[in-house]
């Protein structure tokens, strides 16, 4: 009976200190929910600012020159960034080398090419007509023969490789048919076609600033040879002009030839004048 007794005190007591604990803990609570908004509605209010001005001015927003100023900014850095990732990683990016390709086709380099055209034929020039369409051209006959494989002025022929010719590095005249050069010889006055040959002095040609072709191997300080016009000439025993049929291939006409002459270094002819167009 007295244990039951001591035990409903005990629990009275109990009781008594929890209402009392709950009391003292509710009423802190409360308190530091005040503190809190309180401190919230300083903040707010922008008690805890010292400078106004300079708070509206950090909420306000950006104007157009200073998001262009980041803009740049931002660009700038990308741009520094991109490039130092391309430096770093390229010898990343790069595969292995592919197989050679084919060879091409050897070049050349030229002083001058087209249709040859001389001064003294020109007639058109002198009457004041264009010039670009002239009556007479060079055109070279078959084969490499010295009598035979002339070199002469005829109409001009659509088309014709055989009268388009090419002066190169080299001072080798060329033409465009064949790839065969012009060339002199020194038993005859005549030029004629001969295979090329770079160690071939009579192949030599350099185009002054007169507009003369000049030997360079024969010519002297004193003794000029260039290349000029024969007279008109008949019967001459030259081949045909290539891919010529039929009547077309007849030699019967008189000619202008093209031969190696004496010039005068400081009287310039017209037939000694050469161009190309």
């Amino acid at each position: 009976m007295k244990q039951i007794y001591i035990l409903t005190i005990s629990f009275i007591i109990l009781f008594l200190l929890f209402i009392l604990l709950n009391y003292v803990l509710d009423g802190s609570l409360h308190k530091n929910t005040e503190y809190f908004h309180a401190n919230a509605e300083h903040f707010q209010s922008n008690q805890w600012t010292t400078n106004e001005e300079v708070l509206e001015a950090e909420k306000a927003p950006l104007n157009d020159n200073q998001k262009k100023e980041i803009q740049n900014m931002v660009q700038q850095i990308s741009r520094d960034q991109l490039k130092e990732l391309i430096a770093n990683q390229s010898p990343l990016l790069a595969g292995p080398q592919g197989p050679p390709g084919i060879q091409g086709p050897a070049g050349t380099k030229l002083i001058a090419s087209g249709r040859l055209v001389n001064k003294s034929t020109s007639e058109n020039a002198q009457k004041g007509e264009n010039i670009f369409f002239p009556k007479m051209v060079v055109t070279r006959t078959e084969g490499t023969n010295p009598t035979s494989s002339l070199v002469y002025l005829d109409t001009p022929a659509a088309f014709a490789s055989f009268q388009d010719w090419q002066l190169d590095i080299d001072q080798q005249l060329k033409n465009r048919y064949d790839s065969n050069c012009l060339t002199m010889n020194k038993t005859q006055d005549k030029l004629y076609m001969d295979k090329c040959d770079i160690t071939n002095g009579g192949q030599k040609w350099g185009w002054d600033s007169s507009n003369r072709l000049i030997s360079t191997s024969a010519s002297t300080d004193r003794n000029l040879k260039c290349i000029g016009l024969s007279y008109p000439e008949e019967n001459v025993n030259a081949s045909s002009i290539p891919g010529c049929v039929g009547d077309d291939c007849l030699n019967i006409e008189a000619k202008k030839f093209l031969v190696i002459k004496d010039c005068d270094i400081n009287n310039i002819k017209d037939d000694e004048v050469w161009g190309f167009l």
